[in-house]
């Protein structure tokens, strides 16, 4: 699984925000209260679901719409977006040919993997 791209609709400090030409390793540096911390949240939530109790440091201010994408490629389904809106029921997993799968695909697609144990294998800080 590569992260191609990061859209963030509103999400802590970020608001309508596009991150693009990612490579498949990706590092985030900056000073402290820059961000970093609030884009591996965003990411683990939009992977596995927002807290059950929203953190307030995420709270959306600015937009009505807590949440983003992530634009995904792997070999096996070639590129798809993960969407996820706080207060909307289902994720979203929309593929080219218009096909949308949900949040039982997306565990399926996930291996199995919880969010504790995705944070340990891919996050560094």
């Amino acid at each position: 699984m590569i992260i191609k791209e990061i859209f963030i609709y509103q999400y802590g400090k970020w608001t309508d925000t596009h991150f693009q030409g990612l490579s498949p390793f990706i590092l985030f540096q900056g000073e402290n209260e820059a961000g970093k911390s609030t884009i591996t949240s965003f990411i683990l939530s939009i992977l596995f679901g927002f807290p059950s109790k929203r953190d307030d440091r995420f709270k959306a201010s600015a937009s009505s719409e807590y949440g983003g994408a992530l634009l995904i490629e792997c070999p096996t389904y070639g590129e798809f977006r993960i969407e996820r809106i706080y207060g909307r029921k289902d994720v979203s997993v929309l593929f080219a040919d218009g096909s949308v799968k949900d949040e039982e695909w997306l565990n399926k697609w996930l291996g199995g993997i919880d969010r504790g144990l995705y944070e340990h294998i891919y996050f560094f800080d």
